[in-house]
């Protein structure tokens, strides 16, 4: 297994399936804010979870033969075979062939479109469960460890990133423990940052928790519905 989870400085994230490859054309931020981002996608699977921005800058993914425009947060987008295949699990994409540029569609929420070598995107359709799922299954980062590498069942929260002195335990009467970075972590877990401590956690959904110097903050919970897919994440922070 080898996949990658990128996460810009906009906190939009990129999470790519083994056997993929992506160039990052253009990427520009002011003040923590996307103005303009272009991603290529040249072979495989991504994900891309798009954080929000209040001038709606534009976040584009292309493919050797399509390009989309995303208005929202979340898709998945294939390239295999000459051919792009779209599933928007957020917000919505307008999607053409590049060859057939007049020619577009727009794909919304929890509906997928393709788009053959030579011809204009198809008419978007509603994708089934199984479908997300595997593709899911397919971007899901994984954790070198004790799970040697296997996908991680991510409705933990994955610790992206620390700096100073951070401290876990899990339960009331857990043993304290420093944090590092790659561990997955289970609601009832607590964390503590001493000093300059800081951590950054990414949920399945891809959002980002950061936690700064001197803060505390348990995971109370962190599930997801297996009928409608949704999910819930409650912390508390004293």
């Amino acid at each position: 297994y080898s996949r990658a989870e990128i996460v810009f400085a906009d906190k939009s994230v990129l999470r790519l399936a083994e056997n993929s490859q992506v160039r990052v054309k253009e990427y520009t931020t002011q003040d923590g804010m996307r103005r303009q981002a272009v991603v290529a996608l040249e072979r495989g699977t991504l994900r891309a979870i798009v954080s929000k921005t209040k001038d709606l800058a534009p976040f584009v993914i292309e493919t050797p033969n399509a390009r989309g425009v995303i208005k929202g947060s979340d898709m998945f987008v294939t390239f295999q075979k000459s051919a792009t295949a779209v599933f928007a699990l957020e917000g919505k994409m307008l999607l053409q062939n590049n060859a057939i540029p007049d020619k577009q569609v727009e794909v919304n929420p929890r509906s997928t479109s393709f788009v053959p070598a030579d011809a204009a995107p198809a008419v978007p359709r509603n994708f089934v469960p199984s479908e997300q799922k595997r593709l899911e299954q397919q971007t899901t980062p994984t954790i070198k460890g004790k799970d040697h590498g296997m996908p991680v069942d991510m409705s933990k929260a994955l610790v992206s990133k620390v700096t100073g002195e951070v401290l876990s335990r899990v339960g009331k009467e857990g043993k304290w423990h420093k944090l590092e970075p790659k561990e997955a972590l289970a609601a009832g877990t607590t964390l503590e940052t001493k000093g300059n401590g800081r951590v950054e956690l990414v949920l399945e959904s891809g959002r980002v928790v950061q936690l700064q110097p001197g803060g505390n903050l348990t995971i109370r919970k962190l599930s997801k519905n297996p009928k409608t897919g949704a999910r819930e994440a409650l912390f508390e922070s004293t």
